[in-house]
């Protein structure tokens, strides 16, 4: 089904190509550098395999299939940390953690990531 787009639509469209790019340039500064954060903070782990590699997203995946008969998203919550649930992707034992967002958030949420690894 597609539907048409509405004058708002077009407009949006028109300034987002026309004066848009500063803003890109910019948040593809902040999604790097969160980027490179989460992977400094992830390298001090024991298991390498944890975090995989990134292609043009801010999605990070994490490798979580060493850990047996634990209820990952839940056990993450309970640290106050929401991940998304590989499973409901089609790779179970996999966590996604979304990294665009502001800095501050993404070091609160790396420090209750990390809290609740400890607490494996």
């Amino acid at each position: 089904m597609i539907t048409e787009v509405n004058c708002f639509g077009y407009a949006g469209c028109e300034a987002a190509y026309s004066y848009g790019e500063p803003w890109r340039q910019a948040l593809l500064k902040t999604l790097r550098k969160n980027r490179d954060t989460l992977y400094s903070a992830l390298e001090t782990l024991e298991e390498k395999e944890t975090l995989r590699p990134m292609e043009a997203t801010y999605l990070a995946w994490m490798d979580m299939t060493s850990l047996k008969n634990v209820a990952l998203a839940t056990h993450f919550e309970n640290h106050g940390i929401g991940l998304s649930d590989g499973s409901f992707f089609g790779t179970p034992g996999f966590l996604r953690l979304n990294f665009g967002c502001p800095e501050k958030t993404l070091i609160q949420g790396i420090e209750r990531l990390l809290k609740g690894l400890g607490a494996l």
